[in-house]
């Protein structure tokens, strides 16, 4: 796929909040399909500092405000609480003409929150279907989201083709976008990535913990067990946040 130039890039300035394994793979692939689109990354400063070493970001800030002046599109990058805690914010640093989503497992929660702070239609929410156990922008990815499902979960109020535009986007990093209103996406993430989660980690909890020869289970394991248990490995914080904001649809 060629490089457009940035006459011909749909979103000429854009902001990621939350520049980790996901957030950084974004600047990546948008880097390496857009090359004269400008990102700016909010993270912690340490972080910043190696997003920029890898040049998932052009610029790096931490204020808020700042970072999103003049942005044509916003990812919030960060986990579901953290997302739904930034996002009154953002909504009052962004301009009608900017748009906003998220990357965020669950989707109910964030568009509630959505359909108050964005007014205009500004928001559109998405979750791209891309997770890796691996954390943090040393793992990010430029080609992570190559033939990957992104799904998005528009707004009633959405300005008419803000959705397609978007779509578009994504496509051109390589995703295949699927539209699916908020409840729909829950129910569905809940049996093929939440649950599986679970699953995964119950299962290494019962080969590495509770067998009193455990070492043994451990250095039997062959390609079989790898292949179940390795999203266990996953960051907590991560799933803490997606297994309360949809229990409902995990205990069905």
């Amino acid at each position: 796929m060629k490089n457009l130039s940035r006459t011909q890039a749909r979103f000429k300035r854009i902001t990621i909040i939350g520049v980790g394994v996901i957030g950084g793979s974004l600047g990546l692939a948008i880097k390496k399909h857009f090359r004269s689109v400008h990102i700016v990354g909010v993270d912690k400063r340490q972080v910043l500092k190696k997003a920029l070493k890898r040049g998932a970001i052009d610029d790096s800030t931490t204020d808020l405000r700042l970072a999103i002046s003049g942005a044509d599109l916003v990812f919030l990058a960060t986990p579901v609480s953290v997302i739904l805690k930034v996002m009154p914010k953002v909504a009052a640093f962004s301009s009608a003409r900017t748009l906003v989503t998220d990357v965020g497992s669950v989707k109910r929660s964030i568009m509630r929150s959505a359909s108050k702070l964005f007014p205009n239609g500004n928001f559109i929410g998405g979750h791209p279907m891309a997770g890796v156990e691996l954390s943090g922008v040393d793992a990010a990815h430029p080609l992570l989201f190559e033939n990957a499902v992104y799904v998005l979960s528009p707004m009633k109020s959405n300005l008419p083709g803000s959705v397609q535009r978007f779509a578009d986007f994504l496509k051109e990093l390589g995703s295949r976008v699927v539209v699916l209103d908020s409840k729909t996406h829950d129910e569905v993430a809940s049996a093929v990535s939440h649950l599986p989660q679970l699953t995964a980690v119950a299962l290494t909890n019962v080969a590495g913990l509770e067998h009193r020869s455990s070492r043994r289970h451990l250095r039997l394991a062959a390609g079989g067990f790898r292949d179940l248990t390795r999203v266990a490995s996953s960051r907590p914080e991560i799933w803490k946040d997606i297994l309360a904001f949809n229990s409902d649809e995990i205990d069905k």
